[in-house]
């Protein structure tokens, strides 16, 4: 008979308590704030899911409290911090008011619901009107608000590090739990997290065998990334001239991927074991010969662009799935190196997604500049 291990899946750079703890603690890079507020967007529809999947009343009970109580501290954040900077930015206040007005609504629900102790069908009723009400509320947001924001100048990586350190003081103040500081918030971490708040979705029986075994091939093929991308960035600001904000981001990047290699290194020989040369060589190769062929185009920075953008997204699903598997096998140390790679891969997502129209329209505009290579 197999030994199963019960885990509770980690969201890494959006995880509330985790996030908020790891980036007052200066452990990990402050993430967006707008893709910080999708995750608990995120985190709500799985709540809403899983109460759907529950049978049991107790079982019911505890989802939608934890439901109710991430959505309370959600809303609080909103009103608190986004919502003003965002409305200062965009000048939009029938928008942020329209917001606060559906944030009402939401709330009366919650209350409701929390005058009752047992669940029946009007319970059900109750709770499915406040999961049509908070989706209403997120497709207008995330189609609507959100967009407008990012447009405007508002430095949404201060602001999601100041969002994440409110969430922490809220959820603790929600549960009666009063860390003194940063370290001692990062330190009760794991024990939030599988307390009143900290599961998001329904626990899962796997093997710690089977997952240990993905962990170490999912290491070594992350460390063969790494590898590819430290080589494209290489090349890419060994030719860039005429992109001074794009250069800029990625000598940064370039520093953060050393870092990240670092890290799966340590993690790797925590394990006993080392990286693939084979794999590692053939990744290099592969983006040496990308590199190449895309110098050769007259539109080089569009295309390495697109790469770098794909290359962000692909690095996020891969570390999102180590912190799975890790998490599965017990390796709560590697779990939180892999958070802060996360979190600095997602925050580069993020800026290509934000810069790439700038990036665009000055490669048109270089084209019609006599003298100028447009093309890097």
């Amino acid at each position: 008979m197999r030994h199963e291990k019960i885990i509770v899946p980690d969201r890494g750079a959006a995880e509330p308590i985790s996030a908020g703890a790891a980036i007052m603690a200066g452990k990990k890079v402050a993430p967006d704030a707008i893709n910080l507020l999708i995750m608990d967007h995120l985190e709500a529809r799985s709540f809403f899911a899983w109460y759907q999947e529950a049978t049991d009343e107790a079982e019911k009970l505890k989802v939608a409290h934890k439901a109710m109580t991430a959505l309370t501290v959600h809303m609080q954040v909103e009103e608190e911090l986004f919502y003003p900077a965002a409305q200062a930015a965009s000048g939009d206040k029938p928008k942020t008011d329209h917001a606060r007005e559906e944030h009402g609504e939401a709330k009366l629900l919650i209350r409701q619901l929390r005058e009752r102790t047992t669940v029946d069908e009007s319970y059900d009723a109750l709770f499915l009107k406040l999961a049509q009400a908070i989706e209403h509320h997120v497709q207008e947001e995330e189609t609507s608000y959100f967009p407008e924001v990012r447009r405007t100048d508002l430095d949404l990586y201060e602001l999601g590090r100041a969002v994440a350190a409110r969430r922490v003081e809220l959820l603790f103040e929600m549960t009666g739990r009063t860390p003194q500081g940063a370290s001692e918030m990062a330190s009760e971490m794991d024990v939030a997290m599988t307390g009143n708040l900290g599961t998001e979705t329904m626990a899962v029986p796997v093997d710690p065998d089977e997952a240990r075994k993905l962990f170490l091939v999912g290491l070594r093929n992350a460390h063969a990334t790494e590898m590819n991308c430290r080589t494209m960035v290489q090349r890419q600001l060994d030719r860039l001239e005429n992109y001074p904000k794009l250069k800029a981001r990625l000598e940064q990047h370039l520093g953060e991927v050393e870092r990240q290699i670092e890290r799966l290194d340590q993690i790797l020989a925590q394990q006993g074991e080392s990286s693939s040369a084979l794999k590692d060589a053939a990744m290099q190769m592969s983006a040496n010969m990308s590199a190449m062929m895309n110098a050769a185009a007259g539109d080089e920075i569009l295309k390495n662009s697109m790469a770098n953008a794909a290359m962000a997204q692909f690095e996020i699903t891969a570390y999102r799935s180590l912190i799975l598997m890790g998490e599965a096998c017990g390796e709560g140390a590697a779990v939180r190196l892999l958070q802060q790679s996360l979190s600095e891969e997602r925050s580069m997502a993020a800026w290509l997604e934000e810069n790439l129209p700038g990036t665009v329209i000055a490669h048109m505009q270089l084209r019609g500049q006599s003298g100028v290579d447009a093309s890097h």
